[in-house]
């Protein structure tokens, strides 16, 4: 019986990557023949295993205790994990430390998922590739970096999720009903972006908020009387409640792997307006004018007047709906989940991959170190609740090995040249 542990931060509950592997393990748990665990961290501040396994308890964890706070702890950890459960395919997420803890002892497979465009994680996967055994990407543009650089054992895996119960319930003499789903933070998400929007819309609509997140207060602020806040919803009230009373679902975002929003939206007949995000028009899920609509990063007047035509055009609404449900309804969970078992199948027959790496150095934490040694200074710090002290979630279990700054810029324009192509 083949063996998974996956590897995930805790500090996290819920996003796009914790809705995957929740979806993807319970499924794969129901497979007969395969045997699945996931490593859950318990850090000093951020990272609480215990909260983590409340929201998915259909999961079978195993412990990763790293209050000590330091890498020699962490490499421990997985190590020890690794030593416990013996698994056949190790399959991290947002969990550098996997790099360095193979590279010395190489007991398993890795399989390494790309599910965003974060570029210190090209860089680690291409410094330690003599150890991967196999790479998946969710989108195209990473498809075309990765075969570019690296040629072999790249993996893509068209995204899918759970299809519609019921579509969208259209009523012409309402006024259109538009929402923005997701976190609510200013960076990638842009979710600011929804204040000139709404102050430039002409027409009469309805705007909805499903999510929550550090820009919560301003936009309640600005957009007081005029938007309607649900605050965080699972997929579940999504689908139930905020798909089906939707006409238009909008995103802002200046990168995406592939968004479960979009793909979410137009399983219900939900008509995307959406930003040009890197890698948005190679993979082809909204065709602009057909699908959906596509606006500039950053111009919320054209979102707006994108919103305003579908508005007073209810029959373009009608066509645009139809043509985004057809084209991703075969893109569900179940044939997105087969898809990676057969990468998961097909990795395993291959010979297992063990070469040199250029390894992160990661060196002592500190005098104790020199002293005691890594494994017995990290008890004694667990034991005094001395740790390292670390800012957030991040830094106490961090997604990416430290990678520099001139290569981390040079695959983010890599990114951007390829994805000027298209």
């Amino acid at each position: 019986m083949p063996r998974v542990l996956f590897v995930t931060q805790t500090h996290n509950v819920w996003g796009g990557m914790e809705q995957w592997l929740h979806n993807f393990t319970l499924w794969l748990q129901n497979q007969p023949e395969w045997d699945v665990r996931v490593g859950v961290v318990r850090g000093a501040r951020f990272n609480d295993a215990r909260a983590y396994v409340a929201a998915h308890p259909h999961i079978r964890p195993l412990l990763l205790d790293v209050r000590a706070g330091t890498e020699s702890s962490r490499i421990a950890a997985v190590r020890g994990a690794i030593a416990e459960f013996e698994p056949d395919l190790v399959v991290p997420i947002a969990s550098g430390t996997v790099f360095s803890a193979l590279a010395g002892e190489k007991r398993a497979r890795l399989i390494v998922p790309v599910r965003s465009q974060h570029p210190d994680l090209f860089v680690n996967i291409a410094d330690y590739f003599a150890i991967v055994d196999g790479v998946v990407v969710v989108n195209r543009l990473m498809q075309r970096w990765f075969d570019e650089h690296l040629h072999e054992r790249i993996h893509y895996v068209r995204h899918g999720v759970k299809p519609a119960a019921r579509t969208r319930e259209h009523d012409p003499a309402k006024p259109l009903r538009i929402g923005f789903v997701g976190r609510l933070e200013p960076a990638i998400k842009r979710v600011l972006d929804l204040i000139p929007l709404v102050n430039a819309l002409a027409s009469p609509v309805e705007v909805h908020v499903y999510g929550d997140g550090p820009s919560e207060p301003e936009l309640r602020a600005a957009l007081a009387g005029r938007v309607t806040f649900h605050g965080y919803a699972s997929q579940e009230r999504l689908y139930a409640e905020a798909y089906p009373q939707l006409d238009v679902v909008l995103l802002f975002s200046t990168e995406e792997g592939t968004p479960n929003v979009i793909c979410e939206a137009m399983q219900h007949a939900v008509v995307p307006v959406t930003s040009r995000y890197r890698g948005q028009a190679l993979e082809g899920f909204v065709i602009d004018g057909v699908t959906g609509f596509t606006f500039p990063v950053g111009d919320a007047v054209v979102a707006a007047g994108q919103i305003d035509r579908l508005a007073h055009d209810r029959a373009l609404l009608e066509r645009m709906s139809r043509a985004a449900h057809e084209t991703v309804r075969h893109d569900t969970d179940v044939r997105m989940h087969r898809d990676w078992l057969s990468i998961f199948e097909s990795t395993l027959a291959l010979p297992l991959r063990q070469g040199p790496v250029r390894q992160h150095p990661t060196g002592p934490a500190g005098r104790l170190d020199r002293i005691a040694g890594a494994a017995i200074a990290d008890r004694i710090r667990v034991l005094l609740r001395a740790g390292a002290r670390h800012p957030d979630g991040w830094s106490e279990w961090p997604g990416t090995l430290p990678a520099g700054r001139d290569r981390v810029e040079a695959v983010t324009r890599e990114l951007a040249e390829i994805d000027r192509l298209y």
